[in-house]
This record gives structure tokens, sequence and C-alpha cells, in this order.
């Protein structure tokens, strides 16, 4: 009786070594249980190009599934304000990537090149606002380089008004 005690004693000395052993390392913390901030939907923006010129204002639209789109009214394309379509990814917890490519136009509205444009945005953990540092880099109608610019864009989550 007494060997047979000192056996199960030792069976559960044993299985609690080894639950110890084989559990996680650490308990998730708070961050880990928060869900992770969202990107998805339209975002209302202001345009600040890092060369001086005025600030103006952006639209920013992220799908589920990676696509995008985007519109500004601001240069090199003030008056036309024409549409960019594109790609994102998660980069870290509230970092994301982002490409666009837009078609870009003369004063005759005659195609003269494209624009491509990257951001780095970072959202904020209420998923309510976001930051971005952009890349703009200017094609012309043969795809060669002709300049790239720098900038930076902040924004607000769009939200369905109430009906009266």
């Amino acid at each position: 009786m007494i060997a047979r005690f000192r056996f199960h004693a030792f069976a559960f000395v044993i299985a609690a070594v080894l639950a110890s052993v084989l559990a996680p390392a650490r308990s998730a913390s708070a961050q880990d249980k928060a869900p992770l901030p969202d990107l998805v939907g339209t975002w209302i923006t202001t345009v600040t190009p890092d060369d001086g010129s005025p600030s103006f204002p952006g639209l920013l639209t992220f799908n589920l599934g990676g696509t995008a789109s985007q519109a500004a009214a601001g240069p090199p394309i003030p008056a036309l304000g024409n549409p960019g379509f594109g790609v994102w990814k998660r980069l870290t917890r509230n970092t994301f990537e982002g490409t666009w490519v837009q078609l870009t136009y003369d004063e005759t509205l005659q195609l003269n090149g494209s624009l491509k444009i990257t951001s780095v945005i970072t959202v904020n953990s209420t998923s309510q606002k976001l930051t971005a540092v952009d890349t703009v880099t200017i094609y012309d109608v043969d795809g060669t380089e002709i300049v790239t610019l720098h900038g930076s864009q902040v924004g607000r989550r769009l939200h369905v008004d109430p009906l009266d």
C-alpha cells in the first residue's frame, strides 16, 4: 500500500513537472490578446509634400484581400485628382505598406506618364487614425523615371453618418 502511494505521488510529481515544462513560456500579454489594428475601410487624409508645396486632401481605401485605391488633387496633377489603384499588406502589428499607380495627363488631357506611390502606414491602436510616409516616383509615357518626391499623410477613418 505504501509502495503504491509512493508510486502515485511520484507519478503526480512527474506529471506536474512535465506540465510546467511543456506549458507556454509566458502567458499572453494584454497586447497579444488585443485585436490587431484594422486598416480596411476608407480614410480621409491630408497629404503634405516635403518640398514645401501646400497640403491637399486625399482619400485612401483599403479592401479585404489586399487591394487598395486612392485619390488626391495635388501636385503633380492638381486639376485632375485622378484615382490610383494598388495593393497593401501588413508589415507589423500596426504598420502596413501600400503601393498605388496612377496615370498622369498633360494640360490637354493627353496621357503623359504615370506615377507610383509607396507608403508605409501606421494605424493607431483604436484604428481611427493613420499616418503615412510616402514616396512618389513620376515616370514619362515610356516608363523612364523623371523625379522622386516625398511626403506624408495624416488621416481619419470615414464612418457612416447615422440617418435622421
